[in-house]
């Protein structure tokens, strides 16, 4: 069996069909901001456009979902066992991972926003609040979500720029608990329940949110507590993933279905939901999770040929990281000149230049870095 950790193409398709999902909303809400949308509005296929765009955050949703799958494959590489999760190479290897490129975007960050002149467009791409040190107290210890909520910051008042970051904050809290909870937990049976009981939590707690604050979108979906359950779902996927492939004559028609059914799940998710509406903010995450669960439940048992188009249509997924994190920067330069062509041309360039300059970083920036943590430190 193909460890969960290695590249697989499925995943990678999916982490690029998330990070597009993200660069449509990023870029619809820059368009408002220009005041570009009634030029966009006249174009072909508009509607669509604006769907799409609606549901862009759920492309973090499915990212949380990839990565509990691939971060529970790391810690149990190469075999299930509880007792021997390599702690001090996990976090050295996901030292090594996200501090570099996060220590590059604080830098660029700050440069930008001291050099470009104040416009409602440069303030929604960079907007900051550089001179609080409870920002930055938040940026180092990955609680910057809960700072944004607690700030009472509406979505997208903050420049996107540092706005995603609230997403690391959550991974890497439950990823610096999560190889601990695992070794006291001890077994399968446990870890299940107490993933499982995860799920439920966020479903209650964004219904909580909703309920009581019902127009505090950051509370119900960037709160932690309304974003593990994502997480835990691809966890889970883990543990169904080894077992199904325990069982060797598993029917296919079985993944089949697993397949289909998570399939019409996302597809119900992504067409009649949305976090911009009090019941998708509860619904539509946990949707999302498991409808992507199934989907890969069943997908992960069919091997997908890797040629030549494959690795074109993996390759932005692979980069997701580099073009999650530096979109903001293509986006303050590139996008003042988008309007000027056709609306999906000019996404698509948006797109290739952001693979372009997360490839590049990856290559000479981030390789190096984090090659020369883990020789380090491991």
């Amino acid at each position: 069996m193909k460890g969960a950790s290695e590249r697989i193409v499925l995943i990678d398709l999916l982490r690029g069909f998330s990070i597009l999902l993200v660069l449509v909303i990023h870029v619809f809400f820059g368009m408002a901001t220009l005041g570009s949308l009634p030029f966009y509005e006249m174009q072909k296929f508009a509607p669509l456009w604006t769907a799409i765009a609606l549901r862009g955050d759920y492309g973090v949703s499915i990212f949380f979902v990839l990565s509990g799958f691939l971060i529970t494959g790391i810690l149990f590489k190469p075999q299930e066992n509880f007792s021997l999760i390599p702690l001090r190479e996990f976090y050295v290897r996901r030292a090594g991972r996200i501090l570099p490129l996060l220590a590059l975007v604080c830098i660029l960050g700050i440069v930008a926003q001291r050099l470009s002149r104040p416009t409602p467009f440069t303030r929604y791409c960079l907007s900051g609040p550089l001179l609080s040190t409870g920002f930055w107290l938040s940026l180092a210890t990955f609680t910057f979500n809960w700072y944004r909520i607690a700030q009472g910051h509406a979505q997208h008042s903050m420049g996107i720029h540092w706005g995603v970051l609230w997403s690391l904050s959550i991974e890497e809290q439950f990823y610096v608990a999560y190889p601990l909870i695992l070794i006291w937990l001890g077994s399968t049976r446990r870890t299940v329940i107490f993933l499982s009981l995860m799920m439920a939590s966020g479903l209650l707690w964004r219904w909580l949110a909703t309920l009581y604050r019902p127009e505090d979108y950051l509370l119900s979906i960037t709160a932690s507590f309304g974003a593990f359950d994502q997480i835990a779902a691809g966890c889970l996927l883990f543990f169904g993933y080894r077992w199904i492939n325990l069982l060797e004559d598993t029917n296919t028609s079985l993944a089949k279905l697993f397949m289909v059914s998570g399939g019409i799940i996302l597809s119900w998710a992504l067409v009649s939901t949305s976090l911009y509406q009090s019941r998708g903010r509860i619904w539509g995450p946990s949707l999302v999770a498991v409808g992507v669960s199934l989907f890969l439940l069943g997908g992960l048992r069919f091997k997908i040929p890797e040629n030549r188009l494959t690795s074109a249509l993996c390759f932005p997924g692979q980069l997701s990281y580099g073009i999650y994190l530096l979109h903001s920067m293509v986006l303050l330069v590139l996008l003042r000149w988008l309007p000027l062509s056709n609306p999906w041309e000019g996404f698509l360039l948006f797109v290739a230049l952001n693979v372009g300059v997360a490839a590049l970083c990856f290559r000479f920036f981030e390789k190096p870095l984090n090659t020369l943590i883990r020789q380090k430190y491991t």
